[in-house]
Parts: structure tokens; C-alpha cells; sequence
């Protein structure tokens, strides 16, 4: 309930006003009122789900289901049961029939997040069910039929993973109906301020959120954000954790942008042994970072690597270099 309500309110996350992030919305708003397949092309953290949430709200089907399903944090041998469900007996622990999620997204819209990694074993039937709406449950035999309005995202160059022989070209053709790009943060820092402020208000605890001094936005200015805005977000959470005023300082954000790189005014380029110092500091907020995101998302690794913005198997060397203890 929580998810879909968020979903439904997800409207006020998508922040920006720089021409290539409006012209975005605009296409994926227009986009929406058809049925036609679409693809959502983005690196990591640059908010690709929203996107594909905003299509699904502004599209007939919105009071229907919007499921999403992550390809790439589900095993191969467990995608094709997540996807189109099973019978009883169908394999060990099949002790029920279970639906798939194509059948609980019917008259919605179904989101398969990225899809690029989906392996080829699976690649033949996403394609058969995508162009007839049919499918089969793992173990069953009756040939079942839903209405699902399928929207597609990945990080790749599906074009590339083709020509590795990674991808089925039909299965890409079939996809792309129409192709939206998420732009790199990079590539519309004029939305920097106003993403800072959105985040600022929104992880502040305090009656009042914090602001960003001059020389703190101009250091968020020059950074090149390879995580996109789930890196900002993450930063400013940190900046928020550190500060002890009201306005968020150059010093809150040392732990992000090294001194070494950017002399903050009036002080002298850090030596090793201060670097060493700031490494070890950047090591113990990670780590209490890594354990708060793991207790929010309830310990399920999967969900806390995305929330992150890393892998599960980074997320997974991380616990094990800190020794954190996770629930199962």
C-alpha cells in the first residue's frame, strides 16, 4: 500500500526545469495516452521509474496496477516464475499455484526495469508474450491471456548487447516502439539547485530544512555526478547527517568532494595524513549509512543496493568489509 501510494504521488519527485529534462516529460506525457511499447534509456540514478510512473498515471489505464519488476535482482532461474508465474508441483517448494506479475499488472501497465539484463534463456518467451499478450505458467499447460501495457528500461546500449550476441534483436526491435533518453544529471545541472532544495526539505528532521550555502552549491555545481541524481540525494542525506547549522557548508561536504581536488577558501590542499583522516570518516559514514538504508528496506538486499545506487555484489563485499549484520 505504501509503494503504490508513493507511486501515485510520485509526481512531485520528477524536479527539473532545464529544457532536455521538460522535453522529456512532454514526450513521455504525450506518449501515454497510447498502448505502444515504450523504452526508457538512462544510466543508473537518473530516475528512469519515475518516468515510467508518470506514463503510467497519465495513461487510461491509471486506475489499474502499475508492477514493477527489477530483471536484473532476480535470478535467471526464478525471472520466469516472478514474470509469468506457476503451478503447484511445478518445481521444489511449489507447494501453490502462484500468479505471475503479468497477471496481477492486467489492465495496467507493467514495468520491467532493466531489461537488458534479462538472459537469453528467458529473451524467446518476454517476446512471444509481448507480441500475442499469451503465456504459460512455469509447470502448466493452459495457454493463459492478459492486457498489459508494458513499458521497458535499461542502463545498456541494447543495440551493443545485440551485436555481443547478448540480446535478441527481434526482442530490441519489439521494445523500442518508442525510445525516451533520461539525461545525465550532468547534463542539466541547472536543475542542481532546485533537486538540492527538493532533497534538503525532504531529509531534513528538523521544523525547517536545512539550505545550501554559496560555496557548497558551487562545489555541487562542479561535480560531474557519475551516480545521477540518486547520488546528489545521497549526498545531501550525508551533508545533512554532518551539518550543525542550519546551512549546509563547504566542511559538510569533505567527505564527497576531497580538498585535494578543490582547496575550500582560506585553507591549504590537505596532506596525506588529513586525507587519511577524511577516508577513514568517509568509511564510518558509509558504513552507517549502508546499515540505516539496509534496516529501511527491511534488510532485503536487493532493494537497499538500488536505494544506494550500487550493485548487490558491492553491496555485499560492503557488509562483509564492515561486518555489519544482516537479518534474514
Amino acid at each position: 500500500m505504501r509503494s503504490e501510494l508513493t507511486r501515485k504521488t510520485g509526481a512531485s519527485e520528477l524536479i527539473g526545469q532545464s529544457p532536455t529534462f521538460l522535453k522529456l516529460i512532454e514526450n513521455a506525457t504525450r506518449f501515454a495516452e497510447s498502448d505502444s511499447f515504450v523504452l526508457i534509456q538512462g544510466a543508473s540514478g537518473t530516475g528512469k521509474e519515475l518516468i515510467a510512473s508518470l506514463i503510467h498515471r497519465r495513461s487510461p489505464r491509471n486506475n489499474r496496477p502499475f508492477v514493477a519488476v527489477n530483471c536484473a535482482s532476480i535470478p535467471d532461474t526464478l525471472l520466469e516464475s516472478e514474470l509469468f508465474g506457476h503451478e503447484k508441483g511445478a518445481f521444489t517448494n511449489a507447494v501453490a499455484t502462484k500468479q505471475g506479475l503479468v497477471e496481477v499488472a492486467h489492465g495496467g501497465t507493467l514495468f520491467l526495469d532493466e531489461v537488458g539484463d534479462i538472459s537469453p534463456a528467458i529473451q524467446p518467451k518476454l517476446l512471444r508474450f509481448l507480441e500475442t499478450g499469451e503465456f504459460r505458467r512455469v509447470g502448466g499447460t493452459n495457454l493463459l491471456t492478459v492486457d498489459v501495457r508494458v513499458v521497458c528500461a535499461t542502463n545498456k546500449d541494447l543495440r551493443d548487447e545485440v551485436a555481443a550476441g547478448r540480446f535478441r534483436e527481434d526482442l530490441l526491435y519489439r521494445l523500442n516502439v518508442i525510445t525516451l533518453r533520461v539525461p545525465l544529471l550532468k547534463e542539466r545541472k541547472e536543475d542542481i539547485p532546485i533537486l538540492a532544495d527538493f532533497f534538503l526539505k525532504r531529509k531534513a528532521k528538523a521544523k525547517y530544512s536545512k539550505t545550501l550555502s554559496a560555496g557548497a552549491l558551487s562545489l555541487l555545481m562542479e561535480h560531474d555526478w557519475p551516480g545521477n541524481v540518486r547520488e546528489l540525494e545521497h549526498v545531501l542525506e550525508g551533508a545533512v547527517l554532518l551539518s550543525s547549522s542550519d546551512s549546509i557548508e563547504e566542511s559538510d561536504l569533505s567527505m564527497y568532494f576531497h580538498r585535494s581536488d578543490r582547496p575550500v577558501t582560506g585553507q591549504e590542499p590537505a596532506g596525506p595524513r588529513q586525507q587519511a583522516e577524511e577516508s577513514t570518516s568517509l568509511e564510518a559514514l558509509e558504513k552507517l549509512q549502508i546499515e540505516r538504508v539496509l534496516h529501511q528496506q527491511n534488510f532485503n538486499r536487493a532493494k537497499t543496493a538500488d536505494a544506494l545506487g550500487i550493485s548487490k555484489k558491492t553491496l555485499y563485499l560492503k557488509i562483509k568489509r564492515y561486518g555489519l549484520k544482516v537479518e534474514e
